[in-house]
């Protein structure tokens, strides 16, 4: 009998952590021939609709996990050992790098493979090329190699008494679900977290696969679907786990590489349509996005998303902010077309490298609510760092030779005992390595210094000893990437090294040289798409944002100018870069078009000193100072957009004294202020929180109640600025 069969599904994407959605959506009519179908004949239709998908080669499935299951710090997702937010898991695995070889694993966290959740000896086995659903991505997922082996071929279940407990609280033991008839042999339970995806995955199976079921043997099969027991077990998962982000972006995902979709991933009701239960859904957001995408500075930027709903769809809004906990602005979005919303109006321009957070929000004619996972975006780009795609790389020949070219940003790379990529492409033209004695390749210097780096590997040849890339940084050894290569069949994986957090400055070399850590023999292997980082955000100073200068005659380098710069926002290394004429110092005697500043205490005052040499009789009146925690909103005052006051320094300045007292703000001045004044309040992300124009009078008290605990308050008259940093009590 079944116990949930008045149960109601409510569908919450809580996801704490930042998540980057496949911007995808489900193919307009493609579920259209399943209206007004229920029971057998709604999965009949639903079998034709997804059958006959692109079948993969099994050795393709390595590199098709890095588009399904690459968690957001892009780790391999192993729901087995996998420990949601705001956990930790135990340990995390790299994709081919850490996949496993010709052995298998003793423990956990040494290697992952392949899991095939709907075990391969309950259809008898095979191969890709003898049974479509050996290589289904849907029941296919990355999985620790020694807990797939304890998993063995036993059914899912819930497990009272476990016999094994794995590090993030899987189980294997004996099956104690309760169901009259039921199973209760040996059972692996996975978390909750990850019970809903394989539930749908198993709905999926029986559905794409009705046609074959009877014929294989599972204790959670009956005939051509469920065994009942297992039914009513998948149907609770399905109703307590409801469809994640995750689920949606892999759904996404397998679409792009299979051509087909699991219906119960895009309508989670159709379970119960199709086996019992009435289930009242809240809205699914399958992903929300910017338009433009990658919006620049002073864009008006929309955002839209794909709703879908099991009734009707009665409010939707986007809300966001510059802080993930802080979102207080809202805006609505109406429906456009094919159950896609859009905002009614934009988010105001921004400047550039502002960062901003949004969630969607939607509620039914049921009152279900729904909220997507935090989304993130950042306004243009820093500049500097680079790729380099080899794609003027011009080597002709099989021989292995020595020269050079001019890549992109015309830096100049050398390379030795290396050629052409010939057959084994990664995205297009590459550079192939053979003798670990010889073959690397190196750059000419490159300005800004390097905080991260990365370079796409591969296999090439038919030759199993393993292989091995150092990186060399103004000739010194970083870094050397774990073996790969020693098995057959290897030459299909793409293997992605990647170095953060090298945080060297000045000019350096960027150099990779071919190692091996077997026998030194030839072991070819193929490179491509080298990119890094520069040490520090690079910030211009544009020429109409500079300030402070007397009229200075032709020819002739202006007197040196300080500007103070609060030093609360270098919580990174920084480079603040000029433009000509223009030039700067850190230190006010070594003067360049760029200078480089490293973090100190909170609110120390970094001073930057300018000169010019002008073209022309120019005036510039202004000031360069920060009040901000926020790395990005540094850019409101050194250019992009940013404006400029103009400070004029007093000699008798009436100042304020700002303070605060019984929860409020106080301004008081020395003398009768002789016009209005305006309060600014930021938080120490540069985030406005008050703007309050104010009457001339001695005492002025402003209430406050913000949740933060550090404030910056700005007291602006018509003549100067004041600035007060505020401990809240």
């Amino acid at each position: 009998m079944t116990r949930l069969a008045n149960c109601i599904i409510l569908l919450f994407f809580t996801s704490a952590f930042l998540f980057q959605d496949v911007y995808a959506q489900i193919p307009t009519g493609y579920y259209n021939s399943i209206e007004g179908k229920e029971g057998e004949e709604l999965r009949i239709e639903l079998h034709k609709i997804i059958r006959g998908h692109h079948r993969r080669v099994y050795s393709q499935l390595w590199n098709d996990f890095y588009s399904t299951d690459r968690k957001p710090n892009g780790k391999v997702w192993c729901m087995y050992s996998d420990v949601p937010y705001p956990g930790q898991p135990a340990y995390e695995f790299t994709f081919f790098d850490d996949q496993q070889g010709t052995g298998g694993a003793s423990a956990e966290g040494q290697v992952y493979n392949r899991e095939h959740s709907w075990p391969t000896s309950w259809w008898g086995g095979g191969s890709s090329t003898t049974d479509t659903m050996y290589t289904d991505l849907f029941h296919i997922h990355p999985a620790d190699a020694y807990i797939n082996t304890m998993r063995s071929n036993w059914p899912y279940g819930e497990v009272c008494a476990p016999t094994v407990t794995t590090t993030n609280g899987s189980k294997r033991g004996p099956n104690c679900y309760e169901f009259e008839g039921g199973y209760t042999s040996t059972a692996f339970e996975p978390i909750d977290a990850y019970k809903g995806d394989l539930a749908r995955n198993y709905f999926y199976m029986v559905t794409r696969y009705r046609h074959r079921i009877s014929n294989w043997s599972s204790p959670m099969i009956q005939g051509n679907t469920l065994a009942p027991w297992a039914l009513d077990m998948l149907m609770k998962w399905h109703i307590l786990d409801p469809v994640s982000p995750k689920e949606i972006n892999r759904n996404n995902a397998v679409y792009a590489i299979q051509g087909n979709r699991n219906p119960f991933i895009d309508h989670p009701e159709l379970a119960c349509k199709i086996w019992g239960g009435n289930c009242s859904f809240a809205p699914i957001i399958s992903y929300a996005k910017t338009i433009p995408e990658t919006p620049e500075a002073f864009d008006e930027i929309d955002i839209e998303a794909y709703i879908y709903d099991d009734g009707q769809i009665i409010e939707t809004i986007v809300i966001w902010g510059y802080n993930e906990n802080e979102l207080n602005n809202e805006i609505a979005l109406v429906y456009t077309s094919n159950s896609i919303f859009k905002t009614t109006q934009p988010i105001p321009k921004q400047q550039n490298l502002s960062k901003l957070f949004f969630r969607i929000i939607a509620t039914d004619d049921e009152g279900n609510e729904s909220q997507s996972s935090l989304y993130e975006f950042t306004i243009g780009k820093p500049l500097g760092g680079g790729m380099e795609p080899f794609d003027k790389l011009n080597i002709a020949g099989v021989d292995y030779i020595n020269g050079n070219f001019t890549g992109e940003n015309n830096i100049v790379w050398n390379f030795v005992h290396s050629r052409n990529q010939q057959t084994y492409a990664i995205s297009g033209k590459g550079l192939m390595f053979r003798d670990p004695q010889q073959s690397r390749i190196y750059s000419e210097p490159i300005p800004h210094g390097i905080q991260n780096f990365s370079v796409k590997m591969r296999k090439a040849f038919a030759n199993n000893q393993p292989r091995q890339i150092e990186l060399f940084i103004n000739g010194t050894k970083k870094a050397t990437t774990k073996s790969f290569g020693a098995f057959e069949g290897d030459c299909d994986s793409i293997h992605v090294f990647e170095v953060k957090n090298l945080n060297i400055q000045g000019n350096v070399i960027i150099e990779l040289r071919l190692s091996n850590p077997a026998n030194n023999e030839f072991n070819q292997m193929v490179i491509d798409d080298i990119t890094w980082t520069e040490y520090a955000p690079r910030i211009i100073l544009q020429k109409e944002k500079m300030g402070c200068f007397d009229n200075t005659p032709l020819n002739q380098y202006s007197e040196i100018k300080e500007y103070g710069i609060i030093g609360m926002f270098l919580q990174t290394h920084l480079v603040i870069e000029s433009q000509p004429p223009f030039e700067i110092s850190a230190d006010g005697q070594n003067f360049s078009f760029f200078t480089f500043f490293t973090p100190d205490d909170d609110f120390d005052i970094h001073t930057l000193y300018v000169r010019f040499k002008p073209v022309s009789n120019v005036y510039y009146e202004g000031e360069i100072t920060h009040y901000s925690g926020d790395i990005n909103a540094i850019l409101d005052a050194c250019g992009y957009g940013g404006n400029v006051n103009i400070l004029e320094q007093q000699n008798q300045e009436n100042k304020p004294n700002i303070f605060y007292q019984n929860n409020s703000i106080m301004v008081a001045w020395e003398e009768m202020p002789n016009s209005e004044f305006i309060v600014d309040i930021y938080n120490i992300s540069g985030q406005k929180l008050l703007s309050q124009k104010c009457p001339p009078q001695i005492k002025t008290q402003i209430p406050i109640k913000f949740n933060t605990k550090i404030i910056v308050v700005v007291v602006s008259t018509m003549q100067n600025r004041h600035v007060k940093k505020i401990i809240l009590s």
